[in-house]
Order: structure tokens, then sequence, then C-alpha cells
């Protein structure tokens, strides 16, 4: 159901309270993409400003948070969708800054979740496209697999959401990225077939071809084809 306007009140009340950071990303971020969507205009504009100011002033308060990440990704994100939900950056010179932001970051992870993540907030196609690039490209260099897997996919989920035509592109870079990366597991590969077979069975297949030519993980081809059909 579309929140009501009590429902935020109490979203906001209940962030005064929250010290874990990503935590308070998680309930900024809900509330964002309710208030750009307005389901059934059950906000007026004035109630909608209060929300926004109001969470604009949680954030330069809230984020970092003392016990949490000790830099302002979670506060460039948050502040990212609370301005999207006005509009979407369209100048060069906006973009720019936005990057700069992003790069001052000292973390892969977290870097590759902000571009995939700021993807939305960008006009034009050509933007948020570079962006989901470079969010690929970051990932591909995390030594971690949890965390590699976990970018891609969320550069997947942009790709998704904001560009489905190109998803068989992005689909085929990611898994030649996995297959080039040490560390990719039979799991990481399920999770590229369940997208698969949610948005475009075909891709599976796709994947699957790919495995031929990677002698390492061609005994993977035998598990992924049972999934595959387990899945259909």
């Amino acid at each position: 159901r579309a929140l009501e306007y009590s429902d935020y009140l109490s979203l906001l009340e209940l962030l005064g309270h929250i010290t874990d950071d990503s935590i308070i990303f998680d309930v900024i971020d809900v509330m964002c993409k309710s208030l750009k969507e307005n389901k059934d205009r059950k906000l007026s504009e004035i109630q909608r400003k209060y929300i926004i100011e109001q969470l604009e002033s949680i954030v330069d308060k809230s984020l970092p948070s003392k016990s949490g990440i000790q830099h302002d990704g979670y506060k460039i994100a948050c502040k990212q969708a609370l301005a999207g939900i006005r509009s979407r950056i369209n100048s060069s010179s906006a973009k720019n800054t936005l990057k700069s932001q992003i790069d001052s970051i000292d973390n892969k992870a977290d870097v590759a979740f902000l571009y995939a993540y700021c993807s939305a907030f960008l006009q034009k196609q050509a933007d948020r496209l570079e962006f989901i690039q470079k969010s690929i490209d970051i990932a591909n260099s995390i030594t971690s697999s949890y965390d590699r897997t976990r970018r891609f996919d969320l550069s997947l989920d942009s790709v998704i959401n904001y560009d489905l035509s190109r998803l068989k592109d992005y689909y085929s870079i990611v898994a030649d990225k996995m297959l080039l990366t040490e560390g990719s597991s039979l799991s990481d590969y399920k999770r590229l077939i369940d997208i698969a077979y949610e948005y475009n069975e075909n891709l599976a297949d796709l994947l699957i071809e790919k495995l031929d030519n990677d002698p390492a993980r061609v005994s993977y081809k035998g598990k992924l084809m049972t999934y595959a059909d387990s899945a259909k």
C-alpha cells in the first residue's frame, strides 16, 4: 500500500533514534522511492516538502554515524536519492561533481555500489550506462568474491530498472568478468541464472555456453544446466 503522511512521520521519528548507518540508508531509500512515486497522491506538496526537508536534516546530522563506516558513502547516496525526488542530474558539471565525490571514497566495494546506485539519478541514458559500466569495472577489481558478486548483482539490477533493453550486453560483460576472476563460485553463476530466467531465459544459455571456453569452470556446466532446467 502507499505510505500515508502519518507513516512518514513515524519513520522520521524512528530515524531520529537509529545509529546504524546502513539501516538509516535503507529507510531513507524506501522513503525517497515512495515520495517520488507519491502513489495515489497521498501527500500534498506542503507535506512532501516538509518530509524532504526533515530527511535532509537527518542525513546531515546522522551520516556518517560515529559507530559506522567512516566515510561519506551513505551520505552521498542519501543526498542523491533526495535530490532525485525533484529531478535527475542533467548537466556535465553536476555529473562530474558527483563522480569526484564518489571517487573520493577509499573503498572499492563502496565506490562500485555508489556508481551503480547513483546511476538512477542521471537523466541521460549515456551517463547512466557510463556509471553502470564504471561500477562493473571497479567491482571486477574487488578481491572478495562475496563483495564482487554483490556489486555485479547491483549493477545488473540498475540495468534492469533503467535500461532493460541493454541487459543482454551487460549480462555478457558481467559473465565474462566473472569467468576471468578467481574465486567466482557455482552459487555466483546460479545468481546469474536466476536473473536470466526472471527477464530473458536465453541469457542462461549464453552463460552456459561461455563456460565451454573456460576449462577451470567447465565442471560447473552440468550442474548449471540442471539448475537452469529447474528454474524454468
